[in-house]
């Protein structure tokens, strides 16, 4: 079994807490990561402030 598979805590790793990764390998990861990063906010955005992109309903003529 491999040693980091078989350590269940991050402070268990043999090179805790001086990691080292390969920054090539996991660019295309984090790219990915911040791209939905960025979607989520923008539809938290239209969430919050709708008046902004699109118009507001009409009121009903019923409520006052």
């Amino acid at each position: 079994m491999d040693s980091l598979s078989s350590r269940n805590w991050i402070w268990e790793q043999p090179q805790w807490p001086h990691f080292h990764w390969d920054d090539q390998q996991l660019s295309p990861g984090l790219t990915a990561v911040d791209q939905a990063r960025q979607h989520l906010l923008a539809q938290l955005e239209a969430l919050v402030h709708p008046s902004s992109r699109r118009p507001p309903l009409p009121c009903s003529a019923g409520r006052g």
